[in-house]
């Protein structure tokens, strides 16, 4: 979910927002003028982000993935972020 915030409103509640951003995984956008400028977004979620892009930058991680698509995987054989965290010793 995204939410429009003033850049007045983001410095007057910058600590409740990210706690929000945190444990809701809320995007908040702060606006100058009406206009999006920067967001707060959860540490985990722009950690996903991230991973995610540099997955799809790699040929070898694409050319997997078409593989696996091709051999018959669905949707349902993947992993969501949550179960693969709870396969991984520490995970969150």
């Amino acid at each position: 979910m995204d939410q429009d915030v003033s850049l007045a409103t983001a410095k007057a509640s910058l600590s409740e927002l990210t706690r929000t951003a945190e444990e809701q995984h809320i995007r908040f956008h702060i606006t100058k003028h009406g206009r999006r400028s920067s967001a707060i977004i959860a540490e985990a979620d722009l950690r996903s982000l991230l991973d995610t892009i540099e997955e799809l930058s790699d040929a070898e991680s694409i050319h997997a993935i078409q593989e696996a698509l091709a051999d018959g995987w669905s949707e349902e054989d993947i992993l969501t972020r949550e179960q693969a965290d709870a396969l991984i010793p520490g995970g969150e």
